[in-house]
């Protein structure tokens, strides 16, 4: 649940910036589905995530090391990219 409600923040924010022409996405196939239109962008975002958490959960039922421990970094990975968002905002506000 963190993992999804962190790249839902992520998604949002993104197209905030993009859309402001603050910042570019960076992924290439986000990117691509970002040039089509912004609901197409918002549907892949969280088509991806999903797919990829449901991934994560199935493999996770067997308690699999490695599966958690990727798991975590992800969530890491999106806190860090969540803090980022944030520092952004209060820069442009300010």
């Amino acid at each position: 649940m963190i993992l999804l409600a962190l790249a839902l923040i992520d998604l949002l924010a993104t197209m905030i910036w993009v859309d402001a022409g603050i910042a570019t996405e960076l992924n290439p196939l986000m990117d691509y589905f970002l040039k089509l239109s912004l609901p197409s962008f918002a549907a892949a975002k969280l088509s991806f995530t999903f797919v990829g958490v449901l991934i994560l959960n199935k493999f996770n039922a067997h308690r699999n090391r490695l599966i958690l421990t990727l798991s975590m970094i992800l969530v890491a990975l999106y806190s860090l990219l969540t803090c980022w968002h944030v520092v952004g905002f209060i820069k442009t506000v300010m």
